[in-house]
């Protein structure tokens, strides 16, 4: 439950450092472009350490609920989130090899949230007292796609782009708050999901 609290303090934090800075019309990643001030501490906190929170939740999430998908996807974001910090973007040249990357990075990211919201969505239907986290992490992914056409929008780059960074973390708080609250005691059975097939067979996704 870590990154997105930590994400929103370091953002305004690393903005309020900066007199140029706006966060109606600059993107996240001009925090951490080549050359700006500050630039390798908002790469650390900012992406690396929230993505790698992200990432490393990712078990946990599987620990609990034994979906393979949550792993996967939820992991994979984190990765990709972390990655935009490993290479920073060059807004002077977004052809560079590491602007590049940071692009690949953020698309791994976005891709695996919006794939992840809507299998976890199908998944989590299997588990018992999930059906709400269910709805909700396939809400978030269809708000994700739905916003897509803001960017192309008379509206200010960097609060469209916002949205989207505070959809994504809304959709990690969401499955945070559902791990803790149903994360079970000692002794406890994990709620995994399973399917029997004819022969009783056991397999969990």
């Amino acid at each position: 439950m870590l990154a997105p609290p930590l994400f929103a303090v370091a953002i305004v934090l690393f903005a309020g450092l900066r007199t140029d800075y706006s966060h109606l019309t600059d993107a996240v990643s001009e925090l951490g472009a080549r050359g700006a001030s500050n630039a390798l501490a908002w790469n650390l906190i900012g992406f690396i350490a929230v993505g790698l929170l992200i990432a490393a939740f990712s078990w946990g999430l599987f620990e609990v609920t034994g979906s393979w998908a949550a792993l996967v996807f939820v992991g994979l974001s984190g990765l990709g989130f972390a990655g935009t910090g490993v290479f920073p973007a060059d807004m002077a040249d977004l052809a560079a090899p590491s602007s590049r990357m940071h692009i690949l990075m953020s698309l791994i990211c976005f891709g695996a949230f919006v794939l992840g919201a809507f299998i976890l969505c199908w998944r989590f239907f299997k588990l018992p007292d999930w059906h709400g986290v269910a709805i909700g992490s396939g809400l978030f992914g269809l708000l994700a796609l739905l916003t897509m056409p803001v960017r192309e929008m008379d509206i200010p780059p960097g609060l469209a782009q916002r949205v989207s960074f505070g959809i994504y973390l809304a959709w990690i708080w969401l499955l945070a708050v559902a791990l803790w609250r149903r994360k079970p005691g000692p002794g406890e059975p994990h709620p995994r999901i399973e399917a029997r097939g004819p022969a009783g067979y056991t397999s969990r996704p």
